[in-house]
């Protein structure tokens, strides 16, 4: 009875773990004393560049002013069939008179950090734009899924 409950109670974790997950990641790295996310855009390997704009919205929770030596950050999301539940699950906000970037955060439960990451492209705090649609993970879930992701060690070169 003791397993029972037990494995019971892991898979309910798991369940929920699941459910509040943002992007699922297929390929990741972990940060390096000498990796900035200006270099994972300017590489020119082919594995680890990404764009400004495509890393910090598939890693709404990476303050590229505070990284952490060995903090993984996702480059690759798997939008394979078995995980469009959670990769699609985004909701979308229309901006109202007097709200800001925190203001917003604040409604929805989450960090000013991951609206603007998130929206990044689409949204600049500093000139918000009443009607304005941005999007938004419904239970302040922007927290990556590494769970089934292969790592691979970032690489920064000039170099073709």
């Amino acid at each position: 009875m003791k397993y029972f409950n037990l494995s019971a109670l892991c898979l309910l974790l798991l369940i929920l773990a699941q459910a509040h997950a943002g992007y699922v990641c297929k390929y990741h790295f972990k940060v390096t004393k000498s990796f900035t996310c200006e270099k994972a855009s300017k590489t020119k390997d082919e594995m680890s560049k990404i764009n400004y704009k495509d890393l910090v919205h598939i890693n709404p929770e990476l303050d590229c002013n505070n990284l952490k030596i060995g903090q993984k950050v996702c480059v690759t999301v798997d939008f394979s069939e078995k995980y469009n539940d959670i990769n699609d699950d985004i909701t979308t906000y229309k901006i109202k008179k007097r709200d800001t970037c925190k203001s917003i955060a604040k409604k929805f439960g989450t960090k000013k950090l991951y609206i603007q990451n998130f929206n990044q492209g689409r949204l600049n705090c500093d000139d918000i734009k009443v009607n304005q649609v941005i999007e938004l993970r419904p239970k302040n879930n922007y927290a990556v899924d590494f769970s089934h992701s292969k790592e691979f060690k970032f690489k920064y070169t000039t170099k073709i």
